[in-house]
């Protein structure tokens, strides 16, 4: 059994293990998302199995083999096309019984969007977290997320940066407290390249960087920021959540309580990480917007940034 450990700040730790070699296209995401191979595991755990030929066989009883203190009962089953999804909502485990070993890249795209369904839902639940359909971008040691929906602008700007930025995703991000209402991102992988193109590139998801602040993206004639209001911030942040939980409603258990729970989370993150619109055009320099409001040292101590409406002045309303 392949133990791949993934650790996140706040301790938000999983295990995902596997007994079968043919998944190499789980290896595979696991060397992207930056999980390391361990013979430890932690409590939060994803198995993969191959369906039982026999089809009596519970899967259950080989996971609680494996660790004792995994319930055998009080399993929930979901079927879907190309495995099995068994789901134990009083212990955080869940069993991925694959049917077919040989998945072509749709189907494997859309079973790593369900493998990542707990980890996220888990950052929402108990680490006042969120993921955000975003890139993230590093400067001296802070992130900048630049979130958009599809077609935004969101790889356009990761490939047209130049150093010292560094992309660290274009196209997931997720924001979680690390304590005390410290935010810090997590870059994770671009799912749709990895299984249409089998790019393998490592995204060191377990390394967090603290957050400088969000930009939400449009596209225009000028390069220019402008500051939006906490109500925006929230309503925009909350979207951006939305746009990713979108490929999870099907494993929702109550739907209610999930849409709560991610418009709160959204608030108390607009009210800890200053947000703001980005104005771009196709062949501007958007990045000089974001050096000159950052090292000009526009924020106050407590995280507001009194200057910027003159900054922006004549730029953009």
């Amino acid at each position: 059994m392949r133990i791949y450990n993934l650790k996140l700040s706040n301790n938000e730790k999983w295990s995902i293990l596997s007994n079968n070699h043919r998944f190499s296209w789980l290896d595979d995401f696991m060397v992207s998302l930056g999980a390391e191979l361990s013979l430890k595991m932690e409590e939060k755990k994803i198995f993969f199995l191959p369906r039982s030929k026999t089809e009596i066989e519970n899967p259950c009883l080989l996971v609680n083999s494996i660790d004792a203190n995994i319930p055998i009962s009080g399993w929930k089953v979901y079927g879907y096309p190309n495995y099995f999804l068994w789901v134990q909502f009083e212990y955080p485990v869940y069993i991925f019984e694959i049917i077919r070993e040989k998945l072509d890249s749709r189907q494997i795209r859309l079973l790593i969007l369900d493998i990542l369904s707990p980890i996220y839902l888990s950052i929402m639940y108990n680490a006042k977290g969120l993921p955000l359909h975003s890139s993230c971008i590093e400067y001296n040691g802070k992130a900048l997320i630049l979130a958009g929906d599809s077609g935004s602008g969101k790889t356009t700007c990761c490939n047209r940066i130049p150093s010292p930025w560094r992309v660290l995703t274009d196209e997931e991000t997720v924001v979680l407290d690390e304590g005390s209402g410290r935010y810090q991102a997590h870059p994770f992988p671009n799912v749709t390249d990895f299984a249409r193109n089998n790019l393998i590139r490592n995204y060191n998801t377990h390394r967090g960087l603290p957050i400088s602040a969000i930009f939400f993206l449009k596209k225009d004639t000028i390069d220019a920021i402008r500051s939006i209001s906490l109500a925006e911030a929230v309503l925009r942040i909350n979207k951006s959540a939305s746009e990713i939980f979108l490929a999870y409603s099907h494993l929702l258990s109550d739907r209610l309580i999930h849409n709560k729970m991610q418009f709160n989370n959204a608030v108390l993150i607009a009210r800890k990480i200053p947000c703001f619109l980005l104005f771009f055009k196709k062949e501007g320099f958007f990045w000089r917007e974001l050096e000159n409001l950052f090292e000009k040292n526009l924020r106050n101590e407590d995280n507001t940034y009194p200057a910027l409406n003159r900054y922006c002045f004549n730029k953009r309303v």
